[in-house]
């Protein structure tokens, strides 16, 4: 298998150590999907097609892009469910951060399993914004931009980056 083959484009025309990051990172995204499989959870599995910052007037986050096929699954998942929580898995690799964002509906044991990328630029503002708007929101949307889902959460604190001064709730 060609190591492009599930990159995101904007890994895809990187350097060599960030295609090994996101292959790590699609293969971390596999393991925590495993364990929560074997733990009885039902998880929807999403690859980012391109990741940015969100930054609105109201909401800030990040967005992730995601193929038609998965945007089909999401909506018919968040139908049932409620996703009240998240956990987040990055790393940042020089100026990328890559990412396994996990959307969890604690009551019924699902989750939306999402990895992406993106580069670093807008984060600083990203950032900022969320910690203004005392919270986080994370969208997932198709490529024309129709949303497919959208969660907000009041704490942050798994999105801010290890070496930050900034510190959520």
């Amino acid at each position: 298998m060609n190591p492009d083959d599930n990159a995101p484009p904007s890994v895809g025309k990187g350097s060599q150590t960030r295609k090994k990051a996101w292959q790590r990172t699609i293969a971390e995204q596999q393991e925590l999907i495993n364990s929560r499989e074997e733990d009885g959870w039902t998880v929807v599995k999403v690859r980012s097609g391109n990741t940015s910052p969100l930054v609105e007037d109201e909401k800030a986050g990040i967005e992730f892009i995601v193929p038609k096929s998965d945007a089909n699954e999401v909506s018919s998942v968040i139908e049932d469910n409620e996703f009240d929580d998240y956990v987040m898995y990055r790393n940042k690799v020089g100026g990328s951060i890559m990412l396994v964002l996990e959307l969890l509906d604690l009551d019924t044991e699902t989750a939306i399993s999402v990895a992406g990328d993106f580069r670093g630029a807008k984060t600083s503002q990203m950032i900022d914004q969320i910690i203004d708007l005392d919270e986080v929101t994370f969208r997932l949307s198709k490529l024309d931009k129709t949303v497919v889902a959208e969660f907000t959460y009041g704490h942050y604190k798994p999105l801010m980056p290890v070496d930050s001064d900034k510190d959520g709730p």
